[in-house]
């Protein structure tokens, strides 16, 4: 906001704006010529550019109460991120199936994301990653095979079948060999 010079509104207003660009999104891509007047946007007689994909899926990610009002009525896919406690995000599921209800939404309709920083021995990173310079060192630490397929696993026992995994800085393509090689056939 500040680097493009633009008012940065209150959470509420934000959330609003969210809901509203979704709107104008999925009009864009599925509507031969897409209109929309709304509080905060508007277009006219837009066509272009239509997605490959159809539908393209709409990914909304976040925990709070107002976030899964809108996942429940938008998305395809609800994202919780980073490393989120399992009891934490098993709660937040049930605050997303209870909008869901509330809207008239297949929950089961909605994917489930989780956002996963990941370590695996046998792919250890060997030098700081550069913007550790000015986000300061991060420690993590490194799981075994089994312990980084009981992560794993336990998200994917709340329904997860999308992740996005972010590994040591320098270790990306040694840790997805290890992940996909020796930790995916144990979850």
């Amino acid at each position: 906001y500040n680097a493009y010079n633009i008012p940065f509104p209150a959470p509420w207003v934000r959330l609003k704006q969210l809901e509203e660009a979704i709107e104008v999104a999925k009009r864009m891509w599925s509507e031969p010529m897409a209109d929309y007047d709304g509080k905060y946007y508007s277009v006219h007689s837009v066509s272009m550019p239509k997605p490959v994909q159809k539908p393209l899926p709409i990914l909304v990610g976040g925990m709070g109460d107002q976030l899964l009002k809108i996942t429940a009525k938008h998305a395809d896919v609800s994202n919780f991120s980073w490393n989120t406690p399992l009891d934490i995000y098993e709660e937040k599921l049930k605050v997303l199936q209870k909008h869901c209800k509330r809207y008239g939404r297949d929950y089961d309709s909605i994917r489930k994301s989780a956002g996963l920083h990941l370590a695996i021995e046998g792919a250890e990173a060997t030098a700081p990653a550069p913007y550790e310079k000015y986000s300061g060192t991060r420690n993590w630490e490194y799981k075994s095979m089994e312990d980084a397929a009981e992560f794993i696993r336990g998200y994917a026992d709340l329904g997860v079948d999308h992740f996005v995994i972010v590994f040591p800085y320098g270790s990306e393509s040694e840790s997805i060999k290890v992940l996909m090689e020796k930790v995916a056939p144990l979850v």
